[in-house]
């Protein structure tokens, strides 16, 4: 529970931090998927050294996510720059919870390959 809110409340900062500062150009192609990728090595690496294969796959994919949740706030704030303060605070809202979730996906993709 803890995790859930902690990522709620950094979501919140970088969308007010994001909203306060001048607007900034939008990132480039090469940018935003420099910033995903790195999101995705991230919970790769970390479902990797992770899951053991029998707890449960959603728990995984919680505790991965939380361990990138750094890379996943710079992919954020990559792909929101350009926006206007609304749809900023809108994408971020939006893209809450969205680690949990993609990281719970590749933990059960992972798991299926190992099968």
């Amino acid at each position: 529970m803890i995790g859930t809110y902690g990522r709620v409340a950094s979501f919140a900062g970088l969308a007010i931090l994001t909203a306060c500062s001048a607007p900034q150009p939008p990132a480039s192609k090469a940018e935003e998927n420099a910033a995903q990728q790195a999101f995705f090595n991230c919970i790769e690496a970390n479902a990797r050294s992770t899951d053991d294969g029998r707890s449960s796959v959603v728990a995984v994919g919680s505790l991965v996510a939380s361990a990138c949740k750094e890379q996943f706030g710079r992919s954020l704030a990559v792909s929101a720059r350009g926006l206007s303060p609304a749809a900023q605070q809108g994408f971020f809202r939006d893209m809450q919870g969205k680690d949990a979730q993609l990281a719970t996906s590749i933990v059960l993709t992972l798991r299926k390959r190992k099968s």
